[in-house]
């Protein structure tokens, strides 16, 4: 019947110093040649290394046995028991210290700075590609798009947030009034695809345009949404990759939502 590794730890010595007990079982080994510690065992131990023979130790089930039922070496089994000790120590304390660096707020904010890295993309106009990137980004478009605007007449941003609203993703916007007296005006055609659209008449003028995109990504700038901006004005745009930031503009747009009012097109 074999014994347990608890068993073999219970009676072992206090010795305080691991490379003493070390140096007993290395004497040990070479000593006695016929000792009930099997020779193999202790070529393992030759490797220079306790924690690896503690471990080969261990698995020796018969060796362990041999050793603390019969009790024939009286320094062997105690200070191998002893080495097997220190190596289960290390191996908690290592599981602990894993454990604390996995749940630290450094380590988790470390994770999340290194997840979503904030990265910037400047544009200008006339035709320097400010409605291709808007597109771009709304293609991209997981979840959820916030979208603030003046003037709203661009057919190529439009349907970019109509195609977002197909795949299931949530779009809002919130437009200025004049849009409600526009000889054209792209709200009526995303109203008319489902899109919530309000207008924002609290103000002299909305002039906000920007797009908050899965609440990561921001896009703003002198850009406003039409082909005018596109093709005849000096505008710019930026894009931010940043959620700090996203955050604010989702919460200034949802400041700008509650004294709104819904539009349902003409």
């Amino acid at each position: 019947m074999g014994v347990s590794v608890q068993q073999v730890i219970g009676f072992a010595p206090e010795i305080e110093d691991t490379t003493q007990s070390d140096h007993v079982i290395v004497s040990c080994c070479k000593a006695r040649g016929r000792s009930t510690v099997s020779q193999q065992v202790c070529s393992a131990h030759a490797m220079d290394s306790s924690e690896r023979w503690a471990k080969r130790f261990v698995s020796e089930r018969g060796t362990a046995a041999n050793c603390t039922k019969k009790r024939k070496d009286p320094a062997c089994c105690p200070a191998a028991a002893l080495v097997l000790r220190s190596w289960q120590m290390k191996t908690v304390v290592t599981i602990i210290t894993l454990i604390l660096l996995a749940f630290s707020p450094a380590t988790a904010e470390s994770a999340k700075t290194t997840a979503v890295p904030t990265t910037r993309e400047v544009y200008f106009s006339p035709d320097g590609g400010c409605t291709a990137a808007i597109v771009i980004e709304l293609s991209h478009a997981m979840s959820n798009v916030l979208v603030q605007a003046y003037s709203f007449t661009s057919k190529e941003i439009a349907k970019a947030l109509t195609d977002a609203h197909k795949r299931g993703v949530k779009v809002q916007v919130i437009l200025d009034k004049s849009n409600l007296t526009e000889k054209y005006s792209s709200a009526d055609f995303i109203a008319h695809a489902g899109i919530p659209v309000l207008i924002d008449s609290e103000h002299a003028i909305a002039h906000n345009k920007i797009m908050v995109i899965d609440g990561t990504t921001v896009i703003t700038g002198s850009f406003n949404f039409t082909k005018a901006a596109e093709e005849h004005n000096a505008e710019n745009l930026l894009v931010i990759h940043e959620t700090a930031l996203a955050r604010k503009y989702a919460e200034n747009w949802q400041q700008h939502a509650a004294h709104s009012q819904a539009y349902a097109g003409r």
